[in-house]
């Protein structure tokens, strides 16, 4: 069982295209943002620059946002893609909201891009923007928790469509070839939520997301950064740790993992972004 000492902390702290390689690739943008041949392309040279076996697609945490209707900015600079703003004012707005669409847009290029990574030598990955994250681009920060607080039904409806449209993603990508998918929510670290509240939001809507993860008829790794996990332990979730029978940098026994899993199997508690050399994984169980 795992316990919560301090809180995980997070050391990326900026786009993971940094500007030194933004112009080095600077004949790729914005082709790379928005085709899937350029895509596939830019993220196996990525992978190349931080000698990593695994390929992270999308480089940026607003793709789902963009897909619900925000403005982007950031196409071709080193600072990477973002919101020009805020796409709604109140949280009555998200029933206007249409469930994303992944048969079109950048959605659908990312599944694309992943199929071309899947026939090279590397391993795709998918990032997943968890909900509170996604909510924070659409709307004020302080709208969204004092929406939680209230639970309206307009909310709970949107999140529960978000959901639903993450899981579909998720097949989708892994149908393509993904091998592991990664979750991050930062709005939802411990230090910003406390217990009381981070454990209310991973016992009613995070442990059940995952529960549903659990049950997609692909076989891969769901890897939830360290910063999502503490609430989860915050929760009592079950983390048990996994012991390698040789030292391993991180990400190529996430990688070794989704190879040989029969099913969907979590991991936790690491960072897909430091390829730190270990002896042990962290896996989510009895869901």
């Amino acid at each position: 069982m795992h316990t919560i000492s301090t809180p995980f902390k997070c050391s990326l702290h900026k786009s993971i295209l940094s500007e030194e390689f933004y112009h080095q690739h600077s004949d790729l943008f914005p082709a790379a943002y928005l085709d899937a041949a350029p895509m596939a392309q830019l993220s196996i040279e990525l992978a190349k620059t931080l000698k990593t076996p695994l390929c992270m697609l999308p480089f940026d945490y607003v793709a789902e946002a963009e897909a619900y209707g925000s403005e982007l900015i950031g196409y071709n600079d080193g600072f990477g893609l973002r919101t020009a703003g805020k796409l709604l004012h109140n949280i009555e707005e998200l029933a206007d909201l249409q469930p994303l669409s992944l048969a079109r847009g950048r959605l659908a290029k990312i599944i694309k891009a992943i199929s071309l990574i899947d026939a090279s030598e590397y391993t795709p990955c998918l990032n997943l923007t968890g909900a509170f994250s996604l909510l924070e681009l659409l709307l004020p920060i302080e709208t969204v928790f004092s929406a939680w607080r209230k639970r309206p039904k307009v909310l709970l409806k949107f999140l529960a469509s978000y959901e639903k449209s993450l899981l579909e993603y998720t097949a989708l990508a892994m149908n393509a070839g993904a091998k592991v998918v990664s979750y991050s929510d930062p709005l939802t670290a411990l230090p910003l939520l406390g217990r009381k509240n981070g454990r209310q939001i991973a016992e009613e809507l995070v442990l059940p997301f995952f529960h549903h993860m659990a049950q997609i008829p692909y076989k891969g790794v769901i890897h939830v950064c360290g910063v999502s996990s503490d609430i989860l332990t915050a929760a009592d979730a079950d983390w048990q740790e996994v012991k390698l029978e040789t030292e391993k940098y991180y990400t190529q026994a996430i990688i070794e993992q989704a190879c040989s899993a029969q099913g969907i199997r979590i991991f936790g508690y690491g960072c897909l972004h430091q390829n730190r050399l270990t002896r042990n994984l962290v896996e989510l169980r009895q869901l």
